[in-house]
């Protein structure tokens, strides 16, 4: 049977946990030496992925359910692939043809790892994860390049090296805790949904930002023409977001 490969990055989880840590796109998009437009997509990718909601905008806030359960096995997995990665005194590996970061490995990367390591080919993992030579090859230089290791050796049959057998289970456990915590979506769940929840708590804190604005404006003994108009077109925003509040939430109860 051909297995689908799959796309999860742990760009996606670093980008998460960076966020959590700051609460802000623009702070984790400078420790992860990246844009924030970048940083929010991959966050976004990874809600996708789980199903789940794990971050709020504006103010940006964790999901206090999804989002701070989550965090502990996105950590998790990170520190396990970090400390197994090879230490600055380690030699270059022979294998090592490109260098690649962490952020770039895939759990398609895990799987082909641990595949071959049970069928000692290419070619027979490759038609299990329903893909190429070709690309098994490159996940598993993607891998020892992040890793910085060696972990397969021989010709006709593939073997685990020291340093693969070692890395297997961390491979192992990572892939299992990701594809575990996707399995888990609670009954009733519903992502579209959810993201509908997303957008209302973001639209409520607009209008409770706009408000206090507006009446500042409107206490001002002499106003311009330009304070007037502003008033004039926030009322209009402010309406218009109050509306489309109101239309969630009537969605939202419809569909309960």
């Amino acid at each position: 049977m051909v297995m689908k490969t799959m796309d999860l990055q742990l760009g996606w989880l670093e980008a998460f946990v960076a966020t959590a840590r700051h609460l802000s796109y623009k702070l984790a998009a400078i420790e992860l030496g990246e844009k924030p437009g970048e940083t929010k997509r991959h966050v976004l990718q990874l809600e996708r992925w789980l199903h789940r909601v794990l971050v709020l905008d504006a103010p940006l806030e964790l999901n206090e359910e999804d989002g701070e359960w989550f965090l502990p096995i996105a950590t998790n997995c990170l520190e396990l692939f970090s400390d197994a990665k090879a230490s600055p005194n380690d030699p270059p590996s022979k294998l090592m043809l490109r260098k690649s970061k962490t952020s770039d490995i895939r759990l398609a990367d895990l799987q082909t790892f641990i595949k071959i390591v049970e069928h000692g080919s290419f070619k027979e993992t490759a038609y299990e994860i329903g893909c190429s030579h070709d690309q098994a090859r490159r996940n598993i230089r993607s891998l020892s390049g992040a890793l910085g290791k060696t972990l397969l050796e021989g010709r006709s049959i593939l073997r685990p090296t020291d340093d693969g057998i070692r890395f297997l289970e961390t491979a192992k456990f990572i892939l299992e805790t990701l594809l575990h915590s996707q399995a888990i979506i609670p009954d009733g769940y519903d992502p579209v949904r959810e993201q509908l929840r997303k957008s209302a708590n973001t639209v409520d804190i607009y209008s409770m930002k706009l408000s206090p604005i507006l009446s500042q404006f409107e206490q001002k003994r002499k106003m311009s023409k330009i304070d007037q108009f502003e008033i004039t077109e926030g009322k209009k925003t402010l309406k218009n977001l109050d509306d489309l509040s109101n239309a969630i939430s009537n969605f939202l109860a419809s569909k309960a």
